[in-house]
């Protein structure tokens, strides 16, 4: 009986960090778009509910060009998404959504940019945004990753 109690505690121990593994593998991939068509919509009512300021002005979020939206406006299809942030940029909506940590080239955000103007393109990538934007294979829906934030 002991020696049974023994291998299944040996058992455990090493079956754990594997359960840990497969864990830390999935938790940074990104949800699925599972309707974009309803997705763009509800960016849609969200890019008309708080529009980016052209004008210059003192508050640091619009200077940057993006609108912070507050949690509480986000609707249903953005809520599927699990985001830790939304806001407005140029042209559409910005979802932050994970984090992967490199060790020596700090961190790398992901989520989606849904692009609501359709005349306009995605934000290229640029110095001063770090973006990097890749096409989906749904309409107006793009990757988001910003590249080496330092912590």
């Amino acid at each position: 009986m002991k020696q049974s109690k023994t291998v299944r505690t040996l058992a455990f121990i090493l079956i754990l960090p594997l359960f840990w593994l497969v864990a830390s593998c999935n938790r940074h991939k990104l949800p699925p778009v599972k309707d974009a068509a309803a997705l763009r919509n509800d960016c849609a009512v969200l890019y008309e509910q708080f529009p980016v300021s052209e004008l210059s002005t003192n508050d640091y979020e619009q200077s940057l060009g993006i609108r912070k939206i507050p949690q509480d406006k986000w609707l249903p299809t953005i809520v599927s998404l699990h985001p830790y942030m939304v806001c407005s940029y140029q042209g559409g909506i910005q979802m932050w959504i994970s984090w992967l940590g490199h060790k020596d080239e700090g961190k790398f955000w992901n989520g989606y940019y849904v692009r609501v103007k359709s005349e306009q393109p995605p934000p290229p990538q640029a110095a001063t945004n770090r973006f990097v934007i890749q096409r989906t294979d749904q309409d107006g829906v793009f990757l988001l990753k910003q590249s080496k934030f330092q912590n």
